[in-house]
């Protein structure tokens, strides 16, 4: 696994590829949900909880922000 990345809550992201997966837990199982559609490219978030390790992945929950 890859360190752990220094982000935290409260902190804004920004994606840099497209296709990025979101699901409902962090990890990947039966029991996480993949939401549709992924994410593209420039797609603004902000960071609500984590980062937490999970599946050989790190994880935070997020919320995007309003493009509008």
């Amino acid at each position: 696994m890859a360190s752990k990345p220094d982000i935290r809550a409260g902190d804004l992201a920004m994606t840099v590829t497209n296709g990025l997966r979101v699901r409902s837990r962090p990890e990947v199982s039966d029991v996480s949900t993949k939401y549709e559609p992924t994410l593209s490219w420039g797609t603004r978030l902000a960071i609500e909880e984590g980062p937490v390790a999970g599946s050989g992945y790190w994880w935070c929950r997020v919320r995007l922000i309003d493009q509008t």
